[in-house]
């Protein structure tokens, strides 16, 4: 059995223990790993893509009475689309750095899952409050369908 290692800068009776080298990946996980890091490149891309050609396209220009306005239906999940797919670039970029150096694989393992993490959590955020306002839509509707209904039934009934 071997005898426990120290994590990094863990204090000691003596003092400071001195730093333990950074973990390296074989060539075989650089391979899998620089995959990951093009495909979420890729990723953040598409989804940075498909947010601004949906916030510029629901953006609109109308002419009356002598001026120029702009309007837009731009939804927060267009602005959400962008910011995820900054931080999934900013993932990819993190995980591109453990295969193209040495000597640091840990701690850019440690950063690029950190910023896929913020990239989830903002996903989350977002699923959630879709859900709720689809949720209150249905509400919505349902009110008005019964309110409708009941209007409608008082005045079959006279």
């Amino acid at each position: 059995m071997q005898p426990p290692v120290e994590a990094p800068n863990a204090q000691s009776p003596q003092g400071p223990a001195a730093p333990v080298g950074q973990y390296e990946f074989t060539a075989e996980q650089n391979v899998v790993i620089g995959k990951l890091a093009s495909r979420m490149r890729l990723a953040g891309i598409i989804q940075i893509a498909f947010g601004a050609l949906q916030l510029v396209g629901n953006c609109g220009m109308s002419t009356g009475e002598g001026s120029l306005k702009f309007s837009s239906t731009a939804s927060p999940v267009y602005l959400a689309l962008i910011v995820v797919g900054a931080l999934m670039l900013a993932a990819s970029i993190s995980f591109r750095r453990i295969v193209d150096t040495e000597g640091k694989d840990i701690s850019h393992l440690m950063e690029a899952l950190g910023r896929f993490s913020t990239s989830i959590i903002v996903q989350l955020i977002t699923y959630i409050i879709l859900g709720l306002l689809l949720l209150l839509a249905i509400v919505v509707l349902i009110v008005v369908l019964l309110f409708f209904a009941a209007f409608l039934g008082s005045i079959l009934a006279s």
